[in-house]
């Protein structure tokens, strides 16, 4: 779970209007992402702790693309994952 920061997208808007939502906005990724992305983060850490992460997530043919990623407040290349 991942709390929805930035702008939501149209569909996300859709779903709080349609069902009344309000509180904090969060989405919902499958454990396969977390794993996937924890790999990839370790690679990138070559051992170090992991203070802060950040990115933006986006869903693009099938794939996650995450873009503007921070490790530890510096920044880092694009990371593609299959879902």
């Amino acid at each position: 779970m991942r709390v929805a920061q930035g702008t939501l997208a149209q569909r996300e808007y859709q779903w709080l209007r349609q069902y009344q939502l309000s509180g904090t906005a969060v989405r919902l990724f499958p454990k396969k992402i977390d794993w996937q992305l924890a790999n990839i983060l370790a690679e990138q850490l070559d051992g170090k702790a992991l203070h802060t992460f950040r990115a933006n997530y986006r869903l693009k043919h099938n794939r996650l693309q995450l873009d503007n990623i921070y490790l530890d407040l510096t920044e880092h290349k694009k990371v593609l994952m299959a879902l």
